[in-house]
């Protein structure tokens, strides 16, 4: 069994090809779909994944991680408490291990393969980082897709006979996408794709927390002396304030900030002045996309929103004043990308519920060498980057440059390797380099070939050849600047072994205390007193051991807990 994984910046979920040739969602311990993306260490230094350790994001901040997708592939170390450090990939590892568990608990089988998701934008090294974390699960990675691929099988593209061209639109957490999908003859072509691997919902959350600062400052509360307990309530109250606004004009909540409660208000259209700025970054790469794909706007057939970011009223409102038509959101945005992916896990499969299709993808990136540029005889800009396959080229793809020594008698080249779309290589992403001997020709500068081959799983191969004596030499461009060595893997795998994970049956009752604690914190007064007799009643029945008294008294402190939480999902 293949299954398919959306590994996403706030919420993942993971997904299993079905009979019908679709897809259906696997259910976490708590019968939900989405898996918050944070990670915890819990008081006895066990670990804590997605739900109990996004109530701990308020109450133990020090011990709590989220959004850590964002530096996939870069060498970022998050401390925990004191004692433990991860890399973005550990930490991307343990998400993935309790998607694992809860598709093996569903299945009733080991689960060892699956396709996993990626923002078409990603890097080179954050490509290779995601593969690492699959790794570390314990999962063989067959195959990354890029998000909008996803949401393009998982609206059943793929099954579309006629000619038709979309647009997927992809605002996530933490990544915007878009990419240009044309459909004929049973191929899926990805036209062109762009992004921003910096911009999500997470910054749209950030300029609501900047006014909530703005408006305590404004009632005398001074910042510098909020404690990292009251920074992350007031983060999960622009939260709250986020998602609400997507189905109300205005929002007025309290909040207890350092055993004061105040009032904090925000309304749609403030919001939306202030977003200004993140919305003219939306723009530039959907003209660059739709530029890039050589088409008109009106030869559209269709506009996909997917993410949940999408969510915000402003987003399909822009993107019905772009592309003069109302965007599809049939399927709900958090989940299109994990049903497109094992619709990919059947393709791979061969299931015999899918019929053949040909899926192709494009080069999300600039990929070329370093060169000299002579502007006079003795002024030499030695920071020229010479482009070998363009952006927005399908792959699998190969293509051949050739370039030739600076000066007579040049008995060695430095052939640098950079992905990127800048002019200069400063500005662009090192790869690796290939270090190649020449002969030493007196009478003409000697040429060499280059020859660049990107496959579908974002692989690089660098041929350089001399031709006149025919030597060779090579690159296979699988460790980037962030990613781990097979050393580091091992020592990775040793330690996220010796980590204690809570067992998958003590989850649910982790869970409730944890958001116990957090609502203790944000309470005072009738209701704090209520939740403490509440947390302090379930304790006993859990230190009871009795089965049947536990489910009676979690059912209980759920009830009580729903009547006072002001956070409650939406």
């Amino acid at each position: 069994m293949i299954v398919g994984i959306d590994l996403g910046t706030t919420h993942s979920l993971i997904a299993i090809p079905n009979e019908e040739g679709g897809a259906t969602l696997v259910p976490n311990v708590f019968g939900d779909f989405l898996t918050p993306s944070v990670v915890s260490l819990d008081c006895d230094d066990s670990v804590l994944v997605g739900q109990p350790a996004h109530d701990r994001l308020i109450t133990h901040p020090d011990r709590s991680i989220s959004c850590f997708k964002r530096d996939m592939g870069t060498d970022r170390k998050y401390r925990l408490d004191i004692g433990r450090i991860f890399r973005p990939e550990e930490l991307s590892a343990l998400i993935l291990k309790s998607l694992k568990a809860d598709a093996e608990h569903f299945l009733g089988q080991a689960v060892e393969e699956a396709v996993i998701s990626v923002p078409a934008y990603f890097s080179d090294a954050q490509r290779k980082a995601t593969r690492v974390a699959g790794e570390l699960a314990g999962l063989r990675v067959s195959r990354l897709i890029n998000e909008p691929s996803a949401a393009a099988l998982a609206y059943g593209l793929h099954k579309n006979m006629d000619e038709a061209t979309f647009l997927v639109f992809d605002l996530g957490g933490g990544t915007f996408d878009v990419s240009i999908l044309e459909m004929f003859d049973g191929v899926m072509e990805v036209r062109a794709t762009a992004g921003n691997n910096r911009l999500g919902g997470e910054d749209f959350l950030e300029i609501i927390l900047r006014d909530f600062h703005e408006q305590l400052a404004n009632q005398g509360v001074e910042l510098s002396n909020l404690h990292l307990q009251d920074l992350s309530r007031l983060r999960a109250l622009a939260e709250f304030s986020k998602i609400k606004l997507s189905n109300e004009s205005a929002v007025e909540t309290p909040v207890v900030i350092g055993n004061r409660e105040v009032i904090l208000a925000y309304n749609r259209p403030r919001f939306e002045e202030q977003s200004r700025r993140l919305m003219r970054l939306l723009r530039d790469p959907l003209e660059r996309a739709i530029k890039d794909a050589r088409l008109p706007v009106d030869e559209l057939s269709d506009v996909v929103l997917v993410g949940g970011a999408t969510r915000m009223p402003m987003i399909p409102t822009f993107a019905a004043h772009i592309f003069r038509r109302f965007p599809k959101s049939d399927i709900n945005p958090d989940q299109a990308i994990a049903l497109g992916t094992a619709i990919q896990a059947g393709l791979k499969m061969k299931h015999k519920a899918y019929r053949e299709r040909v899926m192709t993808d494009v080069a999300p990136y600039t990929l070329g060498i370093q060169v000299c540029d002579f502007l006079t005889p003795n002024d030499v800009d030695k920071r020229v980057f010479s482009p070998i396959i363009d952006r927005n080229t399908p792959v699998p793809v190969s293509r051949t440059e050739t370039y030739s020594t600076m000066y007579l008698g040049q008995d060695q080249v430095k052939i640098s390797v950079y992905q990127g779309e800048s002019r200069s290589v400063n500005k662009n992403l090192f790869l690796g380099e290939i270090l190649m001997p020449v002969p030493k020709n007196m009478d003409e500068p000697e040429p060499i070939e280059v020859r660049f081959s990107y496959n579908v799983d974002g692989i690089l191969e660098v041929e350089a050849k001399s031709l006149s004596s025919g030597e060779m030499r090579s690159l296979v461009v699988e460790k980037s600047p962030g990613t781990l060595s097979k050393e580091q893997i091992k020592k990775s795998l040793r330690d996220l072994e010796a980590l204690k994970i809570h067992p998958r049956d003590q989850v649910v009752n982790r869970t409730l205390l944890s958001r116990g604690e957090r609502m203790f914190e944000q309470c005072i007064g009738k209701d704090r007193k209520r939740v403490n007799e509440a947390i302090s009643r379930y304790r006993a029945a859990l230190a009871s051991q009795d089965s049947g008294l536990i489910d009676q008294i979690r059912k209980e402190v759920i009830r009580v807990f729903d009547e006072i939480d002001a956070f409650k999902p939406i």
